[in-house]
């Protein structure tokens, strides 16, 4: 069965384990995302990650973790999109949350559609890759 190896993942099209190691790639892909769009922000606004967790009376590690991808209590996501002057859905991770904690009907589309988008692109990009290196598709053995 034909599979590319993509950053130590092997997609196996058809196969339980290949729809797994797709799923893992994707929730990488979009936690990648999420750590470049976080960093961007706070130099957007030029600041340092000391002076962010200062302003925002958080410790410099636990904010630095955040901005690598980690959660942040929502005491500070506040501060933080009140500092930055932005709502606190542009912050990523779990401020897609209501009061009771749960996430809110539109904020499940808006994930479920946006995960469909970064299938639908990771599929084509395997495709293009498949088709402009064919030996790539082919197992060794």
């Amino acid at each position: 069965m034909a599979f590319v190896k993509t950053a130590n993942q092997r997609f196996v099209p058809g196969t339980s384990r290949g729809r797994e190691n797709l799923s893992t790639f994707l929730a990488q892909m979009a936690e990648s995302e999420l750590q470049r769009r976080r960093k961007a922000m706070r130099r957007q606004h030029g600041m340092t990650q000391p002076e962010v967790a200062e302003a925002i009376g958080y410790g410099l590690r636990s904010y630095q973790k955040w901005e690598a991808g980690g959660g942040m209590r929502p005491k500070h996501r506040r501060k933080l999109a009140a500092l930055w002057g932005i709502p606190i859905g542009e912050l990523g991770g779990d401020e897609e949350m209501n009061s009771t904690g749960l996430a809110t009907t539109a904020d499940i589309e808006r994930i479920e559609a946006r995960l469909l988008e970064l299938q639908e692109e990771m599929v084509r990009l395997l495709s293009d890759q498949m088709r402009q290196d064919p030996s790539a598709g082919r197992g060794q053995g």
